[in-house]
């Protein structure tokens, strides 16, 4: 990380947080804040007056949605029986930090996906369910939507150990290069 670099990290979970104010120091160079807050409320965090303090959102930021918005969800039950999901809030969440951000700031963002393990990762979200928490996988196309609005980066929205292959290190998991089945996590970056 820069020295320089100026971080704004939020959370919800309390273990989390406890953790953060233990880890996160800043240094003379550049500054770090942690902010208490769920990103299913943007505004609440965009206030925050510890973001407000180390960022100036008149400047580019880069804002890193890392694993995120695939814990959040809003599910409907249909006549059926069956839920079924309502990607909206997790779009709308995504849009207005977007929207927040001064131009020539850039969104990553890194989302797990089914495609390529359908039935793994519905056991993973499965679990995640009886545990009373969620966790949705979405396809390519679903992921390739947070980004609506925005200028992808090439090579787009893709398997995120695909993104920048050429920074792979020979046996990064388990000894040996990891197929895309094995990370099922799709990523992009774009401009804003």
């Amino acid at each position: 990380m820069a020295p320089g670099a100026r971080i704004v990290y939020a959370d919800n979970d309390p273990v989390v947080l406890s953790h953060a104010r233990a880890l996160m120091n800043s240094n003379p160079e550049g500054e770090t804040a942690y902010i208490e807050g769920d990103m299913r409320s943007p505004k609440t965090i965009l206030d925050a007056p510890e973001l407000r303090a180390i960022l100036d959102l008149d400047e580019p930021v880069g804002l890193l949605l890392i694993a995120t918005m695939h814990l959040i969800a809003t599910m409907h039950l249909i006549a059926t029986m069956h839920l079924i999901e309502d990607l909206r809030e997790a779009y709308e969440v995504c849009a207005e930090f977007v929207a927040a951000m001064p131009p020539g700031s850039h969104l990553a963002l890194s989302h797990l996906t089914g495609d390529l393990l359908p039935e793994h990762m519905a056991g993973v979200s499965a679990s995640y369910a009886r545990r009373g928490m969620t966790l949705v996988v979405r396809g390519k196309a679903e992921i390739t939507g947070f980004f609506d609005g925005t200028e992808l980066i090439d090579p787009g929205v893709e398997v995120v150990h695909r993104w920048r292959p050429e920074m792979r290190r020979p046996g990064d998991i388990g000894g040996a290069p990891a197929s895309d089945a094995e990370v099922s996590v799709y990523g992009g970056v774009a401009r804003i």
